[in-house]
């Protein structure tokens, strides 16, 4: 499996995923890489010995190997000596994943001695393994969802490298639903009614009650209209960044969570911003342990039309930021660079 610098894969490259339950692996054929890859690797496949999938789909794969987060250490480089003593070590320590990530965070860019190689990169593989069980775990509580305010999930498991010997670990994965259509982020706004963007709040209201925070709907890439031309659907994606709520958190801890992610905020904010409107906060009163508390309906009727940006990182910063200060920032304000780790 050649893959480029950045792990992209060219047309027709076979990948060999083994899905959970399956005693034999599943062969895939890339059609595209969806590039720039972030947190994880993405690629359009079709099936190539599995008769009951759709004839494409989407394959995301969480390998530390070509995350972005590896950009946050230049001075590591990926090896497999030091992806195999760090396989090792968890090997050997059954607890490895109680460990909490800040923690391991802290270890390897606070540290005032220089972190061993493997700790770097048994962080990044803890990174993605926490984003890939969040994905999995969020579709699972999702299930009435999917195939309509969500993709679909077709499977999850762990991608063969090809041939055999060439890592130390067999990357997880998912697969999911294609979603041929534009993102909120390219969408013509004169395209997006009422009609089409008003579903998207009974589907953020249904996160909540299921137990799930989404965390990046600021994010206008996570937002997706299909068909392209003529959209007649809304969905979100990714849910990579996610959380559940655990069963051992009371539901005091879960309304700061709740209050924390403020998702139908977020949802909001970002439509008013994308689409130019000026969109009524009773709305999105679905549920309204969705609303944050210190978001008050006079602060919000006062902001100011949004206006457009081309970064979409940026912008989902700024939405974050407005959303808890209750502020109105100029492009100027939010022209900044942060490095941020997941709990």
């Amino acid at each position: 499996m050649g893959q480029g610098k950045d792990g992209a894969l060219s047309a027709d490259s076979p990948l060999s995923l083994l899905l959970d339950g399956e005693t034999s692996p599943t062969t895939f054929y890339v059609l595209r890489s969806l590039t720039p890859f972030t947190k994880s690797q993405i690629y359009l496949v079709q099936p190539g010995t599995h008769t009951t999938f759709p004839d494409q789909l989407i394959l995301k794969v969480y390998d530390p190997r070509f995350s972005n987060g590896r950009s946050e250490r230049m001075d590591y480089r990926w090896s497999l000596p030091v992806e195999s003593q760090a396989a090792q070590m968890r090997a050997l320590d059954s607890s490895w994943e109680d460990i909490p990530l800040h923690n391991l965070w802290t270890q390897v860019m606070l540290c005032e001695e220089r972190p061993e190689p493997w700790l770097w990169e048994h962080y990044l593989f803890r990174w993605q393994w926490r984003s890939f069980k969040a994905e999995v775990e969020a579709y699972r509580r999702l299930a009435q969802l999917q195939g309509r305010g969500i993709p679909r999930l077709y499977g999850f498991g762990k991608l063969l490298p090809t041939p055999s010997g060439l890592r130390a670990i067999d990357p997880p994965a998912v697969l999911v639903e294609y979603i041929p259509g534009v993102t909120l982020s390219n969408i013509n706004p004169k395209k997006v009614l009422p009609k089409l963007y008003r579903p998207l709040i009974p589907t953020v209201a249904t996160f909540e009650e299921c137990g799930v925070l989404h965390r990046d709907i600021c994010n206008p890439t996570n937002i997706m209209f299909t068909p392209r031309e003529a959209p007649k659907r809304a969905v979100i994606i990714d849910f990579g960044s996610s959380v559940t709520r655990d069963v051992r958190k009371s539901d005091r801890e879960w309304a700061e969570d709740v209050d924390e992610a403020d998702d139908m905020a977020s949802l909001r904010l970002i439509l008013q911003r994308k689409l130019r409107v000026k969109l009524d906060v009773s709305e999105f009163k679905v549920n309204a342990a969705t609303l944050s508390t210190t978001d008050s309906q006079e602060s919000d009727r006062d902001r100011a039309e949004a206006v457009d940006t081309t970064d979409d990182g940026i912008e989902a910063l700024r939405l974050s930021l407005e959303r808890k200060l209750v502020v109105e920032l100029e492009d100027s304000d939010s022209a900044i660079s942060l490095g941020a780790v997941d709990d």
